[in-house]
């Protein structure tokens, strides 16, 4: 009942509130270690097969550093991070050059990643994946403008709570990262938490002036 009603006992990162504003906050996250998967396709279609993957790994799709043969299982942490970007297929020629196929379309891409327990320490004590979809990697410490919502974790949503968190920043003269695979979705809760009291965030790193 906890879980419908929106409690999550995951283990969440640490971090420190550096500024309150009246629609988003900024926060310092130290370094994080992920796991991650991409995906092509749209976020809303990709999704499940994006967090099965990586709960494979989480939950003993792995093998332990040193061990053949042995699994670790890791604790799972809230929350989950996604992103949808585009990308662009390039033709590769020999022997160095490349160019853009005329009319070639945009490919769409979910990432996804799991942060991983902060009893690790670097990407080398953890334990390796057996799907070659899941990669592992680093992140340094960052500071985030993040803002809050609730409901369903849609790409029009994450959209649209973008383009909140960048006006209210351009508004407080705060500067956000203009990369788009810098902005992420992250959500605090299993799938059969009632609607209303999902608890959803939209983070952008703050560029360092």
């Amino acid at each position: 009942m906890a879980s419908i009603l929106g409690y999550s006992a995951a283990p969440e990162p640490a971090y420190s509130v550096i500024q309150k504003f009246a629609e988003y906050e900024i926060r310092h996250y130290g370094p994080q270690l992920r796991a991650q998967v991409v995906m092509p396709g749209q976020m809303d279609n990709t999704k499940g097969n994006a967090f099965r993957a990586l709960a494979g790994y989480i939950f003993g799709g792995n093998r332990k550093q040193g061990h053949e043969s042995e699994a670790e299982k890791i604790a799972m942490t809230a929350p989950v991070a996604m992103n949808t970007t585009q990308s662009e297929k390039i033709q590769m020629t020999a022997p160095v050059a490349i160019q853009q196929p005329e009319g070639q379309p945009q490919q769409r891409e979910t990432i996804m990643s799991f942060i991983l327990p902060d009893k690790y320490t670097s990407t080398a004590e953890l334990p390796v994946p057996k799907d070659s979809r899941v990669t592992l990697l680093g992140l340094p410490q960052r500071d985030m403008a993040v803002i809050g919502f609730s409901w369903g974790l849609t790409e029009q949503r994450f959209r649209e709570h973008e383009q909140r968190l960048r006006l209210a920043a351009a508004r407080d003269k705060v500067q956000l990262s203009t990369d788009p695979k810098d902005v992420e979705l992250w959500g605090y809760n299993p799938p059969w938490t009632l609607p209303w009291c999902k608890r959803n965030e939209v983070a952008i790193p703050v560029v360092k002036q």
